[in-house]
């Protein structure tokens, strides 16, 4: 079995870890609206590819993409010259819902939020690939409003790692390659601009790298 369709496999289990974890925080929490099909433009000529398969999947109601786009924050990067996006979901913390950690006490102590990220890629317009993961944001104090999020090491996705800081994200996600190595790649998004950068090396040499940039929601959404 391909290591792409073992992890297909596990979407389903995943995705149920994703929606239990979101309802760890105490409180309710509302409802997010169902998300209407937003305009995407495709004017970059590198990103063309990408981008009208992100656009026919938008414009045909497709359930999984217009799900994530219901639940921002999302980016959605567009591989340069290629029919590859992928899509980088993740859930913020509230106001209310923080703890105290584990190793101290109530309120000055550092405090932390569970939370959730997934990564899905689509190539020729197919789900290709998916990763989930459970962690946590960690804040000093309760006068602490930027945060940082980093994952939990899992059986199911032990090499899936995720830092979310208050500018940039960071991925790293090791896989086997076709020939029996291990291809270590690491993706970088600017929060602000959605500019990305991702690299794939083999056995220590980088073997490609790639630029773009991606569409953040909810920032498009009316």
């Amino acid at each position: 079995m391909s290591e792409g369709v073992r992890r297909l496999r596990t979407l389903a289990k995943v995705t149920g870890l994703i929606v239990s974890l979101a309802g760890m925080a105490e409180g309710q929490r509302p409802q997010a609206p169902k998300a209407t099909a937003p305009v995407v433009s495709c004017s970059d000529a590198q990103k063309v590819k990408a981008c009208s398969s992100f656009k026919q999947l938008v414009d045909a109601h497709d359930k999984d993409i217009l799900d994530a786009i219901s639940s921002p924050p999302l980016y959605v990067c567009f591989r340069p010259n290629e029919d590859t996006f992928f899509m980088l979901h993740f859930e913020e913390p509230r106001n209310y819902g923080w703890k105290a950690d584990s190793e101290g006490g109530e309120g000055g102590e550092k405090q932390q939020f569970p939370s959730s990220v997934s990564f899905a890629t689509y190539r020729d317009g197919i789900m290709d690939d998916f990763e989930g993961n459970y962690g946590y944001w960690w804040r000093s104090d309760s006068n602490d409003d930027t945060g940082l999020f980093h994952t939990e090491s899992t059986a199911v996705f032990k090499g899936f790692k995720v830092t979310i800081a208050g500018s940039e994200i960071s991925v790293q996600d090791p896989f086997m390659n076709q020939n029996g190595g291990i291809t270590r790649y690491s993706l970088t998004i600017r929060r602000s601009t959605g500019r990305f950068s991702e690299t794939f090396d083999v056995d220590g040499k980088t073997s490609s790298t790639d630029s773009g940039t991606c569409l953040i929601y909810p920032a498009s959404i009316k």
